[in-house]
């Protein structure tokens, strides 16, 4: 069973309040803490989509726009919470459309409650991982820009490989001012050799070189 978290939020998205009630029923009963909206217009207005958790996604909503449509304007503006989309009108072609774009499952309704807790699981498992990529990220730049900008050059250097003596040569000062900016980048880095270094440039699409 994953564990469940007090800022983990399951968001139901349907225009039917009896689904809404019901599923909001199911779920506080197993632990995770809800929040229902009747369309996709008050979920992108009233939701804190800075907490995780994941959004039941209803495919179908007639006085909005529909589950396919919020999807994709999630995409484009980069939030990326977890989806799992049910609908009673749904068809392969439009499950794999939603699985493509990164959903996590295609439920018909009625949903089993089985699968639908289980999907929420995997939902959440997922935001979880996700967070803590950006989270890590975050900390891997705040390194890196503690950085002076002649150890960001000696550290583009060292990424390749290059010996102290090549990035001294290459940035014209001595062996051993090349080699004080290495042991300095290593300690604000972090990290124990130029292949660490190489690595934390690749994670912020940094130029090696």
């Amino acid at each position: 069973m994953t564990e469940r978290f007090p800022n983990d939020v399951v968001r139901i998205v349907d225009d039917d309040p009896a689904i809404r009630d019901a599923f909001c029923f199911l779920l506080q009963g197993e632990g995770w803490s809800t929040k229902a909206y009747a369309d996709a217009d008050e979920f992108l207005e009233r939701d804190d989509m800075t907490k995780p958790g994941c959004i039941v996604l209803d495919v179908r909503m007639p006085n909005s726009m529909s589950g396919l449509e919020l999807q994709e304007v999630l995409m484009l503006r980069l939030i990326d919470i977890p989806i799992i989309f049910v609908s009673a009108h749904g068809d392969i072609e439009m499950a794999v459309r939603t699985i493509h774009n990164g959903a996590v499952d295609f439920l018909p309704k009625p949903v089993s409650e089985k699968k639908l807790i289980s999907a929420i699981e995997r939902a959440v498992d997922i935001s979880h991982k996700k967070q803590k990529e950006r989270l890590s990220s975050r900390a891997r730049h705040e390194d890196w820009e503690t950085l002076t900008a002649r150890e960001k050059q000696v550290a583009a250097l060292l990424a390749q490989g290059l010996p102290n003596k090549t990035v001294a040569d290459m940035l014209s000062m001595s062996t051993r001012t090349a080699q004080v900016h290495r042991a300095s980048i290593y300690l604000k880095l972090g990290v124990h050799s130029a292949a660490e270094i190489r690595g934390i440039m690749h994670s912020l699409q940094l130029k090696v070189g």
